[in-house]
C-alpha cells in the first residue's frame, strides 16, 4: 500500500506486489495440502451438470412445443433465463472484481432496477432480429439512456466508439478487444453518472482511455512486430507513466502504438495528482507483467513461481486499475482480495484460451505444461480449483455458494473450449494437454456435452459487441489512424 500510494519514493510496486504473491503462492500449496476438499468440489459439478443436463431437455421440450403449436417459449425462455443470470452475476461479480458479499436488500433492489431498465429499453434489446440481444443501430442509444446522457453527450460516445473501431485491427476485434474496451468505457461513465457535466466528460475521457489501453497487452503479443519494437514501445510506455503532467513525451511513429501512448497522456492530464501517480505505477506493473509473458517460449526453463505469479499478478492489477482511475477507496483490504484472487481472474482466460494460445505460441501455465522443456510441479487446473476452494471457503465463508458461483467461470471456460475444438471430445483434449487423471478433472470432461448449456453473461454480450464491432468496420470510411 506504501508503495501504491508513493508514502516511500524508493518502494517499488511490481517488487512489492511480488513478494506478496510469492508468499501467498506457498500459502495456496500450503492450503492444498492440508485445507483443500476435492469432495466438495467434485459434488458441485456433479450437481451443475445435472442442472445443465435439465435445462438441456427443458430446451428440447420448448423446442417441441414452438414446432407444434408455433408460439415463441423459445424466444421468452430466453430473456427469463438472462434476467436470472444478470442477477446472479451481479452477485459473482462483485464478489470476484471488489470482495463484496452482496446483501439481500442490494440484490433485491438490483432485481427491481434491471427490470425497470428492461421495460424502459426492451424496444431496444428485442429488435427484429430475435437472435441478437442489442441491434446495432441502438447501441449508442441504449448506452445513452442507461447512462442518463443526453444528445451532445451521446454524439461524443458514437464518435469515440466509430474511432476505436476504426483503429483497432480487425484481428484484435476478432479475439473480442472491442467488448473489453466498450465495457470498461461504459463502467467508467456510468459511475456517478449524475454528476454534472463537467464529471461527466471527466468520467468519459478516463473510460474511454482505460479501454484504450488494453491495445497494449495485444501490440505485445502480436506477432506482427518486431522485438525491437516491442522494447521501443515498452520504453516509451515506462517515460509516459514517469512523466508530469504537461509534458509532451515522443510519440511511437507506428500509429496503434501513438493510440495507445495518447490514451496515457489523457489520464495523465484528467486524473487527480495523487490518482495518475496510482495508476501510472499499478500501468507500470502490469506492462511489465505483460512484457515479460510475452518474452517467454517453451524452450526456456521456467518454474510454477513464475508462471503462477505472473498470472496472479496480470489478473489482480486488471481489477486494481479501473478502481484507482474511478477513484474508488484503494484499501488493504481491497489490494489483498485482488492479489489473493489474481488466479481466478487469469486461469480461466488461459484455460478457454489455449487452442488459441497454442496457435500463436502465447506461453501460458496451461501450454507449457505439456510443451515446455521444464517439468511444472502442479498442473494449472489444480492451482486453479484450488485458489477458488480457497477463496470461497476460507476467504469468504459467510457467502454460501461463494464456491458454486466461482464454479461457472470454469464451466464458462469449457464451454468456449469446446467450441473452438469443434464439438471434440474433451477427454481427448485433456489427455493431449496432460491434464491430471484424477476424480474432478475427468468429471469435468465427461460433462462435454452439456456445455452447450452453460449461459456465460460475459462471453454473450462481448460475441454481441463483437458481431456490431465488424458490422461498424466494414461499413464505416476509412479513417487516419493518427494519435490526436
Amino acid at each position: 500500500m506504501d508503495a501504491l500510494y508513493g508514502a516511500h519514493d524508493s518502494a517499488d510496486l511490481y517488487a512489492a506486489s511480488h513478494r506478496y504473491v510469492l508468499r501467498d503462492f506457498a500459502d495456496l500449496l500450503q492450503y492444498r495440502n492440508n485445507g483443500y476438499d476435492p469432495d466438495r468440489i467434485a459434488n458441485i459439478i456433479r450437481q451443475e451438470q445435472r442442472r445443465l443436463c435439465n435445462r438441456r431437455r427443458i430446451a428440447r421440450a420448448v423446442r417441441s412445443i414452438d414446432g407444434l403449436l408455433t408460439t415463441n417459449l423459445e424466444q421468452y425462455r430466453g430473456y427469463s433465463t438472462m434476467y436470472r443470470e444478470a442477477v446472479t452475476y451481479y452477485r459473482y461479480s462483485s464478489l470476484r472484481d471488489k470482495g463484496i458479499v452482496r446483501r439481500e436488500n442490494e440484490v433485491r433492489q438490483f432485481k427491481k432496477d434491471l427490470k425497470g431498465k428492461y421495460l424502459q429499453n426492451r424496444d431496444l434489446v428485442a429488435g427484429a432480429d430475435p437472435d441478437r440481444i442489442i441491434q446495432p443501430d441502438a447501441l449508442v442509444k441504449l448506452f445513452g439512456k442507461l447512462t442518463g446522457i443526453g444528445s451532445e453527450e451521446a454524439a461524443l460516445l458514437q464518435s469515440e466508439v466509430c474511432r476505436f473501431v476504426a483503429v483497432c485491427p480487425e484481428q484484435y476485434i476478432r479475439r473480442g478487444l472491442f467488448a473489453k474496451y466498450l465495457g470498461s468505457f461504459f463502467g467508467a461513465m456510468k459511475f456517478n453518472h449524475q454528476a454534472p457535466e463537467i464529471e461527466y466528460l471527466q468520467k468519459f475521457r478516463i473510460g474511454s482511455s482505460f479501454g484504450k489501453t488494453y491495445l497494449f497487452d495485444e501490440i505485445i503479443d502480436d506477432p506482427a512486430y518486431s522485438a525491437a519494437e516491442k522494447e521501443a514501445y515498452y520504453r516509451n510506455i515506462l517515460q509516459i507513466l514517469s512523466s508530469r503532467r504537461g509534458d509532451r513525451p515522443q510519440f511511437s511513429q507506428d500509429a496503434l502504438m501513438a493510440y495507445t501512448e495518447d490514451a496515457l497522456i489523457t489520464l495523465r492530464e484528467t486524473l487527480s495528482e495523487e490518482r495518475w501517480n496510482m495508476a501510472a505505477k499499478a500501468y507500470a506493473v502490469l506492462a511489465e507483467v505483460s512484457v515479460m509473458g510475452a518474452g517467454w517460449a517453451g524452450d526456456r526453463s521456467l518454474s510454477d513461481e513464475n508462471l503462477y505469479v505472473h498470472a496472479a499478478l496480470k489478473g489482480a492489477y486488471t481489477r486494481i486499475i479501473p478502481a484507482v482511475l474511478a477513484d474508488c477507496k484503494i484499501t488493504g483490504r481491497f489490494v489483498a482480495h485482488c492479489l489473493r484472487s489474481g488466479y481466478l481472474f487469469q486461469l480461466p482466460d488461459d484455460l478457454r484460451d489455449i487452442p488459441d494460445d497454442l496457435r500463436t505460441g502465447i506461453v501460458t501455465a496451461f501450454t507449457y505444461y505439456p510443451n515446455g522443456v521444464g517439468r511444472l510441479q502442479h498442473h494449472p487446473i489444480d492451482i486453479l480449483l484450488t485458489a477458488l476452494s480457497r477463496t470461497a471457503y476460507v476467504d469468504y465463508p459467510e457467502m454460501k455458494d461463494a464456491c458454486r458461483l466461482y464454479m461457472t467461470c470454469i464451466f464458462q471456460s469449457l464451454k468456449a473450449l469446446q467450441m473452438s475444438n469443434q464439438g471434440g471430445d474433451l477427454c481427448i483434449f485433456f489427455r493431449d494437454m496432460q491434464f491430471p487423471d484424477e476424480r474432478i478433472p475427468n468429471e469435468l470432461c465427461r460433462g462435454g456435452r452439456e456445455y452447450c448449456m452453460v449461459t456465460d453473461f460475459e462471453t454473450e454480450i462481448a460475441r454481441e459487441c463483437t458481431t456490431l464491432a465488424l458490422e461498424m468496420k466494414n461499413r464505416q470510411p476509412p479513417c487516419t489512424n493518427d494519435a490526436g
